[in-house]
């Protein structure tokens, strides 16, 4: 009877043992390890982010005043600037100076979506220099269609090359989004889009430059696995009255039909909340 309880015991154990190590989360004494990169799923329509802080920004202090949003609850009152590129033709610096803009966001360059060859955007030099002239504080955004780690730390190190004779008071911004449906990050899982963004970030860090990450609600809490990017400043497009996106962030472009003087046509516009 002792021989059979002992193996009965015994193969309890083994049963035990078994499901413990087909676990995907693994414990130590009372604290749970999340996967890395590497064990999460590869897509995901809704993901949960429930340790990433939320912003406490009262959206009822949100006004307007000549045209443009601003936002001033008492302790926090945000910078008003708009970002351009090539796209917005020649800028009358002086003018957008007069029309009460405090930063701009210029892109630096590009990556084709079907090329895959990098470009410095036509209008970099012009922009950064005219901007920075008229006192203009400046950051830069780099257009993405990297598919690789190393693809990611090109574009980074081209950004930093391109910044090297030039002063940025604002961030250095990942943007990467879907173009066509041929585009060439089409294919990417969540997985790799958020290694390739966190490659860009950390190259641009190690430069001495403050990364940011670019995109819409929709991109960061079901393209990338945000929870692994949040170490970063994030700059969240969402053209509506109010942002709906709850997590912290601390720049937000609210439309692409902005109008300021010294540009011709629409340009977008953006609160930053530093």
């Amino acid at each position: 009877m002792k021989q059979k309880i002992k193996i009965i015991l015994l193969f309890l154990f083994l049963m035990f043992v078994g499901m413990v190590a087909g676990v995907g989360w693994t414990h130590f004494g009372d604290v749970l390890q999340q996967p890395s990169i590497e064990d999460k799923p590869s897509a995901t329509s809704v993901h949960p982010y429930d340790k990433i802080p939320r912003h406490d920004y009262d959206w009822e202090k949100l006004y307007e005043s000549k045209g443009k949003k601003m936002y001033d609850d008492g302790d926090l009152q945000a910078l008003v600037g708009i970002d351009v590129s090539k796209h917005q033709g020649d800028i009358d610096w002086s003018q957008v100076n007069n029309d009460n803009i405090d930063f701009a966001i210029i892109r630096a360059g590009y990556r084709g979506y079907g090329t895959g060859e990098i470009s410095e955007d036509g209008k970099f030099k012009n922009n950064i220099a005219g901007a920075n002239a008229v006192g203009i504080d400046t950051g830069v955004y780099f257009f993405s269609q990297a598919i690789s780690v190393s693809e990611a730390e090109e574009e980074a190190q081209f950004v930093i090359d391109l910044l090297k004779d030039y002063e940025v008071k604002y961030p250095v911004v990942f943007d990467m989004e879907f173009i066509t449906e041929e585009d060439r990050i089409r294919d990417l899982s969540m997985k790799e889009k958020t290694k390739v963004a966190l490659a860009f970030c950390q190259k641009i860090e190690k430069a001495g430059y403050t990364p940011m990450i670019y995109g819409s609600a929709s991109w960061l809490e079901n393209t990338v696995f945000l929870d692994d990017i949040s170490q970063y400043d994030l700059w969240v497009s969402e053209y509506k009255d109010a942002p709906t996106f709850p997590y912290d962030f601390k720049m937000w472009q609210y439309t692409n039909r902005g109008r300021v003087a010294g540009i011709t046509g629409n340009v977008d516009l953006n609160l930053y909340f530093g």
